[in-house]
């Protein structure tokens, strides 16, 4: 076998790593590709449940680092890979999709015979991202300074010792690139392979869903879809709709979970999370994705295999489609005042046959497994 991925989680059409690899076995699955393979494991319900417990229990008296350590999370690893050892054995190239799952692979095993490569599907470098969802929940800093610290330590050890790293695309970098120049990262170390998202699921017809949440026909509907926080700009969505709050003309609707609130307005509707993201992407008029710092957002994907007029920030992986003929509205963070000039226009409220036209040659899954084997070969050779 050239390329083994592994993931200590489940796979499931969502996003992140997660949504990823789901998308890419399907592909390997399609093309019966016996080069290329994920070994993957979730938790069962019953370990999902003591975690949940002692979490809940354990937070009011300790800190989430004594929390993870009483957890023992490195016994999970230690399993995983002894009931996992023949096919990592076999695999000439063991890939990654979160800096622990890398760290404790290298801790636990012999790393000589292998080329271990390493892909981040993180908006901002993950011990980043976890000090803003732990301050999210109520923690303190000093709290959490120990747990934030050693998961720096992890991040810093899983990129400086893959020997390969995998984006999307070079602007996807953008994210890391000062880590990186801090770290002395070697940028020829970078490979790129596009993410391919097969077209959304669409559970509810366009006209069932506008009945069930009641919505006027002439409505222009502006969806976000995500989570709920700063580095995905749902503030900057809430402020957007608060500019329309007595416009009736105009319906914001959002799904998702997350530390900020919605809106309390006449034409705001808050599903909260949702499983069927697709029935709501499919009767916006126009999607909004607002985040401040991008790796390579999936709604975006989502959205244009859908032919939905899209509205995003000229971020990080954002930046790709840029020039390439799509019908993508960018503004700069903050600016929301451009957002409202873009919704202010009639004509950015029609489906647009050129993003589903672009989103066939350039996302489509059938050469996701194809286009992996390829840089793989690369990296052995």
């Amino acid at each position: 076998m050239i390329g083994l991925s592994i993931y200590k989680g489940e796979l499931a059409p969502k996003g992140g790593p997660s949504g990823y690899l789901y998308n890419l076995k399907m592909s390997i699955d399609s093309n019966k590709d016996k080069e290329i393979d994920i070994i993957y494991e979730e938790n069962t319900k019953k370990e999902k449940n003591i975690f949940s417990f002692l979490k809940r229990t354990l937070k009011k008296y300790v800190s989430p680092n004594i929390i993870y350590n009483d957890l023992r999370i490195e016994n999970f690893y230690k399993v995983f890979w002894k009931n996992n050892s023949n096919t990592i054995k076999h695999s000439k190239i063991l890939h990654f999709h979160t800096t622990q799952d890398f760290f404790y692979f290298c801790k636990f095993n012999d790393i000589k015979n292998h080329i271990l490569i390493l892909t981040s599907h993180s908006p901002e470098l993950p011990y980043i991202e976890k000090e803003k969802k732990l301050l999210s929940q109520g923690y303190s800093k000093s709290e959490i300074s120990s747990v934030i610290e050693r998961q720096k330590e992890i991040d810093i050890f899983a990129f400086k010792n893959a020997n390969y790293l995998i984006f999307p695309c070079e602007e996807s970098v953008e994210p890391y690139q000062a880590f990186f120049s801090y770290l002395d990262i070697n940028m020829r170390k970078i490979k790129y392979v596009l993410t391919a998202v097969p077209p959304i699921e669409i559970k509810t017809s366009y006209h069932d869903m506008k009945n069930k949440l009641g919505i006027d026909k002439n409505v222009k509907i502006i969806v976000y879809i995500g989570r709920k926080n700063i580095t995905k700009g749902y503030d900057i969505f809430c402020e957007v709709a608060k500019k329309f709050k007595n416009n009736k003309k105009y319906m914001f609707i959002s799904a998702g979970i997350g530390n900020i609130k919605s809106p309390s307005q006449n034409n705001f509707i808050d599903i909260g999370w949702t499983d069927e993201p697709g029935s709501l992407l499919n009767i916006a008029d126009v999607v909004l994705i607002p985040n401040r710092s991008t790796y390579f957002d999936i709604g975006v994907i989502q959205a244009l295999s859908l032919g939905k007029q899209i509205i995003t920030t000229l971020t990080g992986g954002n930046k790709w489609f840029k020039n390439k003929g799509f019908d993508i509205h960018f503004f700069e963070p903050e600016s929301v005042n451009k957002v409202i000039e873009y919704l202010k226009d009639e004509k950015i409220f029609k489906n647009s046959l050129q993003n589903k036209t672009l989103y066939n040659k350039y996302f489509n899954i059938d050469n996701f497994a194809n286009n992996y084997k390829k840089v793989y070969q690369q990296c052995v050779n």
